[in-house]
């Protein structure tokens, strides 16, 4: 409810993550608001992998899943929560960003 508010009050951009467990809410904030995509700046953020929680064969999973929780096809910034502590698999992490900011 308060990102609803917050969109109708006139905020446009919104700040979320993987890691904060609440993309599908702020997805319905965005839906219910009824503010137009293209109106919005929307950057979320990669925790699972680059953390070590989720195996690397699951970033572009991961990443549309988040996609599809926020309700758009695109966002504004994608990043890292957190770096990887290895700088392997740092460079395997940023590779993959750079294909899906590819796509």
């Amino acid at each position: 409810q308060p990102v609803r508010w917050a969109l109708e009050a006139g905020y446009r951009h919104i700040d979320t993550a993987e890691g904060y467990a609440n993309e599908a809410e702020i997805g319905k904030a965005i839906r219910d608001s009824g503010v137009p995509r293209e109106q919005l700046f929307i950057a979320t953020k990669a925790s699972s992998v680059p953390k070590g929680l989720a195996d690397f064969a699951h970033f572009e999973d991961i990443f549309n899943f988040q996609l599809s929780q926020l309700g758009t096809d695109y966002v504004d910034v994608y990043m890292l929560h957190t770096p990887p502590p290895d700088v392997s698999q740092l460079r395997a992490v940023w590779s993959a960003m750079e294909a899906l900011h590819a796509q």
